[in-house]
C-alpha cells in the first residue's frame, strides 16, 4: 500500500465532507505534520533514526529539466525540495521503505520534477 502526503503552499482547506471549507485552521501546517508521520513511518521501514542524514536526488527541475542531488537531515526533506516565493504542490509517496515525491510548479506544470529519497548508512 502506497501511502501520500500533499504539500502544497496554496492549500485550500476542506471540511469532513471534501468540501471547501470557509474557516482554515492551518491547511499547510497540517499538511507539515502528515508529512512528519510519513517520514517517521518511512524512517521506521528502513530501521533509521529520526536523525538520519538523507540523500535527495532530484530531476525533471525547473523549466530546464535540471537533475541533482542533496543531503540533509530526515526533518528538513521538505525544506529542501521546497520553492520559495512561488506556488507549489509536493506528493510524497511512501510504499513500505522507499520514499519518493513529485513537485508541480510554474516551471514544472506537468509535475515533471520528481525526487528519490535515500538514507545515508552510517560506517
Amino acid at each position: 500500500m502506497i501511502n501520500t502526503v500533499e504539500v502544497a503552499s496554496h492549500c485550500v482547506c476542506m471540511d469532513y465532507d471534501g468540501n471547501p471549507a470557509d474557516d482554515c485552521w492551518g491547511c499547510y501546517d497540517d499538511s507539515k505534520e502528515n508529512l512528519h508521520h510519513l517520514i517517521i513511518n518511512w524512517l521506521g521501514e528502513n530501521d533509521a533514526p529520526s536523525s538520519a542524514t538523507v540523500l535527495v536526488q532530484g530531476k525533471g527541475m525547473n523549466w530546464t529539466g535540471d537533475t541533482g542531488y542533496a543531503k540533509c537531515d530526515a526533518n528538513t526533506i521538505l525544506d529542501t525540495i521546497r520553492l520559495e516565493r512561488v506556488d507549489y504542490r509536493i506528493e510524497f509517496y511512501q510504499d513500505r521503505d522507499n520514499l519518493t515525491a513529485r513537485r508541480w510548479s510554474h516551471d514544472e506544470p506537468m509535475g515533471s520534477a520528481r525526487f528519490t529519497f535515500t538514507i545515508q548508512k552510517e560506517n
